[in-house]
Parts: C-alpha cells; structure tokens; sequence
C-alpha cells in the first residue's frame, strides 16, 4: 500500500473502524495489554514507556515498597513488580476507573506476585478532573476525588506520571522516598524538565539516570543523597 494511500484509510481505520472491533491481547515493551484489535497490523510494541520502564529496572531494589501516581495501562506496574519481586509492595493512585480496570486484568494475565493496592484518586490539584486527563481525555468519569500531596503514603520509592501535577506533587513531598522517578513535559509547560530538576536538587536528591522520550518529554529517576 503506497504512503498516499495509507495516509487517507489510516484515520478512517482509527477513528471509525477499529473502535468496533474486537479486542485483543497484544504486547506492550513486553507485558501483554488487551489494547490491540483484531485487524491491527502490529502485535507488538517493544519500545512503549522503553525510557521510564528502564530506570524503574535500574533502580528499584527487591522487596520494595513503591507508590505509583498515575498509571493508565498497567505496563509500568509489570515492570515495578519485575524489579521489587513477590515480597515488593505497589500502591498505585489513578483517577480513571477504565484504566483501573484494565490494570487489574493486566495484572492478572502477566501473573504479577507483589502485593498490589489501587486507589482511585488524582492527586494534587493542577488539574480539573473534570476537564482533562494528562492523556486528551475526560479523567473524572466517575466521580474521582482528589487526594492532598501531603496526604501521600510513605514509601522506598514513587513514579510519578500525572501529565501536569508532577511539579506539584515534587514540590510538595510530604515523606523522604529514597527514589523519585519522574516523566516531565516541556510540551505542557516550557521549562518544564529544569523545573523538576531543580526542585529535585533542593529536595536533597541526585539525579541518577535521565532518557529522553521525545523532544519534549524526558523521564528522571532520582536518589535522595
């Protein structure tokens, strides 16, 4: 199919067809997800969240007790589970019911043995949840509530991809985490990943790896020293 082609029936595909059609279990950087359907031409998707799944494997330790803010597929808590082990705790804040769903059936099918505890909640208050998600979207279909930065569970580490309250929440921590892994948006708001940089330095942390996801969108992952 020549690229002129595949440029007219690609949105078509997108927009009208595929949202009708079956569901299926394809791959997401290794960990299966039920986002795929049955006329995809791709089953895989090695490099999905390749950057913040690296530094999570990097540096998070077995038997660790790590508070995820913000996870929509379920991908990034595979991973935390793969690096903290059976005897690792996740306690994960998502403020989208859908996702919450999909979370518990990805967790399901890849098998995951750490104890792990969803909530849903958004946490700080940079967004409306009314309005919008961090991903396009309505984030508060079902009424979710808000939870205070100062309220967050201690923990040995927290992944924070929120799409617009990371500063917020890095501003704000309430408790020493010994690892901060954090997504930032130069897309959203300029200065936005020096920002984060800095506010992670007064905090008394070192960052100890970064990767760049695009252009605009960087991940850090941070040591308190």
């Amino acid at each position: 199919m020549s690229a002129g082609i595949r440029k007219v029936i690609q949105p078509i595909y997108n927009n009208v067809l595929r949202p009708a059609l079956p569901s299926r279990w394809v791959t997401y950087n290794g960990v299966a997800v039920p986002n795929g359907k049955v006329l995809d031409s791709t089953t895989s998707h090695p490099e999905y969240d390749a950057e913040i799944c690296d530094i999570i494997s990097t540096l998070l330790r077995p038997g660790d007790d790590v508070l995820v803010i913000g996870e929509k597929m379920g991908v990034k808590t595979v991973h935390i589970a793969n690096a903290t082990g059976a005897t690792g705790q996740i306690q994960i804040f998502e403020g989208n019911a859908e996702y919450i769903n999909q979370i518990e059936s990805v967790l399901r099918r890849n098998e995951v043995a750490a104890d792990v505890h969803i909530e849903q909640y958004l946490v700080g208050t940079a967004l409306n949840p009314d309005e919008h998600d961090g991903w396009g979207g309505v984030h508060n279909r079902g009424g979710t509530d808000y939870i205070d930065v100062s309220e967050l569970p201690a923990a040995d580490a927290i992944v924070l991809n929120t799409a617009g309250t990371e500063l917020e929440i890095l501003s704000n921590l309430p408790n020493e985490y010994r690892t901060v892994i954090t997504k930032t948006y130069d897309n959203l708001v300029p200065g936005y990943h020096d920002a984060a940089e800095t506010i992670l330095s007064c905090e008394g942390y070192e960052v100890a790896q970064m990767e760049s996801q695009t252009d605009d969108i960087k991940v850090i992952g941070a040591e308190l020293r």
